[in-house]
């Protein structure tokens, strides 16, 4: 052994080993304590989590508290999941420290949101169901709520938790179809971060008040005023005819030749039409917030052309395959409708569909007005005294006289009851202005929807429709009979009386069809002919058989045929709308069906013809009836009577021959 160059320790320089000992000591027991302070703070977070966990948040909506429910059982395995991890080895604790405090964060998010929605829950309820606008939320608030509760239903949804992160995230459930189990979907589109569903919760959509927006236009609207003057005659006063209507507010040649001279350089063109131009105006100002368009669509226009009800969606293809769909999009919190034609391409139908809504409600709110007032501005010719005037003269005034008493009898049946209705209806057939005219008949409808004029002329008979007839409409219908201006005419007086019940007026015209009438009823009726074998003819059989038929035949002239229900008696009952009835022929008859001769259903036919032919005449339904059977009223004398026992007799001769 060499000791070159070894140089000796010092002696008094000597290891105290009890002092390390005791400082090694110390350290083993100071990680012992740290790893037991970090063991108490995991297993106090743990309790801490579990007791996060086990107070979730209550209300008034099941669904979303059973959602809460499922999620915390997802949270609590994947706490325990965690912490064996942990205790294993196998995740180290600065990724457990990571994982937990996403999963942490996660469920404060989830239940701040379960917390949000049972807080707004009743208020969204109630201004669901407000009554007033200024409190109401439009569908879009409704169906945000829907989507944020899992897309209409927290059953088909869940609370999502990455076990390699912990973050949590809400997610649509699906079925597999080749397993059959129920698991988290893959459509982008249904997976939603909870703070972005807190929005959907938080946030409110008013109710937008077009008939504010309209009636403030309509009020700010001044009004335009245009005066014509017509020139009287010897018959006819003047007249100064004033309109009152904003939307004709517009400028001439002369106004735009004016602006364009005060402003020079300016296109003029654009704003002929003012008024248009300011409807365009007012209601381009609505479209600055698309939430006023959504509630427009939902809540006013409701339906798109397809018939289907406005509602919304996030999925593009799904807005462009339905016309009926709003294209709504995630902006972080936010939820913004897409109006874009580029991903919508409904989006110019929608917007068109507003626009038109709302034209039409300012429209519907604007008053026109139009007055005539007559002016005394003819001057008629000076006649020396004795003066006899013309005869012209005098024939054109008794003329005017005798127009203008046919349309005051004419203007009096506007208020008059149906009793009161009858007689003048008679007078103006009778009056030698209407013959004149080859008027033969005129029949209102019951309800007073509609008038019939049947002229000789088939070609000038028409129906005009009078229901909600004006005082002034009235008096214009007058006039097809008088040939009078409405000033000669003047207006109908009273409110209008919609009951017509039994009122029309028909001249002469049984006898002018009654040939023409028979040959129908023996066509109609008369070709069933009677077999012994068979207990045929119309008659012979059951009643509800003859009552359809009779209905068929008749029914549209007012006529109801009904069987009686009596099995013993084989009756029929037969009526007319507005037919009050005779001595011989009341308003409600019953004819006997039980026939089995010929000669016994030819003489009951003959009974239900005539009893036919008096409610025609009398309800002055006769002409109706000729006109849609198209008889012209010229026929051949009769010569031969109705066939009885398989004969009919000449009625001049006496003669016999079988039918």
């Amino acid at each position: 052994m060499s000791y070159y160059k070894y140089k000796p320790r010092d002696p008094q320089v000597q290891v105290n080993w009890t002092e390390a000992a005791s400082n090694l000591t110390a350290v083993i027991q100071d990680e012992v304590t740290l790893r037991k302070e970090k063991k108490s703070a995991i297993d106090e977070a743990t309790r801490e989590y579990q007791n996060q966990l086990n107070n979730q948040p209550q209300g008034e909506s099941t669904s979303i508290r059973e959602w809460g429910l499922k999620f915390g059982d997802q949270a609590q395995k994947q706490m325990m999941m965690q912490e064996q991890l942990l205790k294993s080895g196998m995740l180290n604790p600065n990724d457990y420290t990571l994982m937990r405090q996403n999963l942490v964060d996660g469920t404060d998010q989830a239940f701040s949101l379960m917390e949000h929605y049972q807080e707004v829950y009743a208020n969204k309820m109630e201004r669901m169901n407000s009554q007033d606008i200024a409190t109401s939320s439009q569908a879009l608030e409704v169906w945000m709520m829907e989507n944020a509760e899992g897309f209409a239903n927290f059953n088909n949804s869940q609370l999502a938790i990455n076990p390699e992160t912990g973050k949590v995230t809400a997610a649509m459930m699906r079925t597999n179809s080749e397993t059959g189990e129920r698991e988290l979907t893959k459509d982008p589109n249904q997976f939603v971060a909870v703070s972005a569903l807190q929005g959907q919760i938080l946030t409110e959509y008013d109710k937008f008040d077009v008939g504010a927006v309209s009636s403030k236009f309509v009020e700010e609207t001044g009004a335009w005023t245009t005066i014509e003057k017509l020139t009287g005659s010897r018959l006819e006063a003047g007249q100064l005819l004033t309109s009152i209507d904003p939307t004709s507010k517009t400028l001439t040649e002369v106004d735009r030749a004016a602006l364009a001279k005060a402003y020079p350089g300016e296109d003029m063109a654009g704003i002929i039409d003012i008024y248009l131009s300011a409807e365009n105006a007012a209601i381009d100002g609505i479209f600055g917030n698309p939430y006023n368009l959504t509630s427009v669509l939902t809540e006013n226009v409701v339906m798109a052309d397809n018939g289907k009800n406005y509602t919304f969606t996030y999925d593009e293809a799904e807005a462009n395959a339905n016309p009926e769909m709003i294209l709504m999009e995630r902006q972080g919190e936010r939820n913004v409708p897409v109006f874009d034609e580029s991903r919508n391409q409904h989006a110019a139908e929608q917007e068109k569909a507003i626009r038109s809504f709302m034209r039409v409600d300012i429209r519907n709110k604007i008053n026109k007005e139009e007055k005539a007032v007559s002016v005394k501005d003819y001057t008629p010719p000076t006649y020396a005294p004795n003066y006899t005037e013309p005869k012209d003269v005098r024939d054109d005034k008794k003329k005017l006289e005798k127009a203008q008493g046919l349309q005051t009898q004419w203007n009096s049946l506007y208020s008059a009851t149906a009793e009161e209705r009858k007689r003048i209806i008679q007078n103006i057939m009778s009056n030698s202005l209407t013959k004149e005219k080859g008027l033969i008949a005129l029949i209102p409808s019951d309800n007073g929807s509609s008038i019939e004029f049947i002229y000789d002329d088939g070609r000038a008979s028409r129906t005009v429709q009078i229901d909600g007839a004006t005082n002034e409409s009235w008096a214009q219908l007058g006039i097809e009979l008088t040939d009078l201006t409405l000033e000669q005419a003047g207006l109908a007086e009273g409110d209008y009386n919609p009951d017509f019940t039994g009122v029309g007026a028909d001249r002469n015209m049984i006898s002018k069809y009654n040939v023409e009438i028979d040959d129908m009823f023996e066509s109609d009726m008369g070709g069933y002919g009677y077999t012994d074998e068979k207990d045929e003819g119309f008659l012979g059989r059951k009643e509800d058989l003859i009552a359809a038929d009779l209905n068929n035949l008749y029914g549209e002239y007012g006529i109801t045929v009904k069987p009686s229900g009596n099995l013993l008696t084989n009756e029929i009952i037969i009526s007319m709308s507005g037919y009050k009835g005779s001595t011989e022929f009341p308003s409600v008859e019953t004819f006997n069906t039980n026939q089995n001769t010929n000669v016994n259903q030819d003489a009951e036919l003959e009974k239900i013809k005539n009893w036919i032919k008096a409610a025609l005449a009398s309800t002055g339904r006769v002409g109706a009836l000729a006109k849609a059977k198209g008889f012209s009223g010229k026929t051949k004398e009769i010569i031969y009577g109705p066939c009885i026992d398989g004969f009919k007799e000449h009625l001049k001769l006496k003669t016999k021959k079988e039918c």
